[in-house]
């Protein structure tokens, strides 16, 4: 089972999965005009972070990956004509009720990124860690995926360049509350079946 999670098509699959985490798609309706704005505003800060992971990649999995970006790269584009023309639509038309409706998304969009942009979304974390170990090569244990998730939480929620004194200690802040239902997340990932770790140093793994 393990060297199913080191298939390109797995790892592809899984990166898809944080696509859609770091942009809020499972938010929004990604055919209506918030679905697109909150796409696009997302999107655009989203996507250099994804691209880095890509850096050192084997090339044919590089270039799956590169695919999972150019779809949503795509998706993007349309999100910004669907935007550009409404607006210029409105202007041109003085469609006040238009108008008045999309000032409402923007508004629905902007309370939605500042209440949950730094918000404890675990589901990505594990998906970020897990990428890690298998973008490498090696599949993880779920205790290694649920350590490195909370580290990975930890730098999310500090500035940039936070020491790891920071790190540790809003570490230990972090396993005071969550994630709460870690195998919920490992079946909503397809991780379900990453091996255990062994319950004695040195044990070699079952999976």
């Amino acid at each position: 089972m393990a060297s199913e999670f080191l298939q390109p098509e797995f790892i592809a699959a899984l990166f898809q999965k944080l696509c859609e985490l770091r942009a809020g798609t499972k938010s929004a309706d990604g055919n209506s005009l918030y679905g697109a704005l909150h796409f696009y505003r997302y999107w655009s800060v989203e996507q250099a972070p994804l691209k880095e992971m890509l850096e050192g990649t084997p090339a044919e999995l590089r270039k799956r990956l590169q695919t999972v970006l150019d779809t949503n790269n795509a998706h993007y584009r349309e999100c910004e004509k669907l935007l550009a023309a409404e607006t210029l639509r409105i202007y041109r038309t003085d469609d006040l009720v238009a108008h008045q409706r999309l000032s409402e998304v923007f508004i629905r969009n902007a309370r939605h990124e500042k209440a949950t942009y730094k918000r404890l979304n675990w589901p990505e974390c594990f998906a970020v860690v897990a990428l890690q170990y298998l973008i490498k090569g090696k599949v993880p244990t779920k205790r290694d995926v649920r350590q490195a998730a909370f580290r990975e939480m930890a730098i999310r929620l500090l500035p940039a360049g936070a020491g790891e004194q920071a790190i540790s200690e809003k570490i230990q802040a972090q396993r005071r509350c969550g994630p709460k239902r870690p195998a919920r997340i490992f079946n909503e990932l397809k991780l379900a079946e990453l091996p255990e770790a062994p319950s004695r140093p040195g044990e070699a793994y079952r999976h």
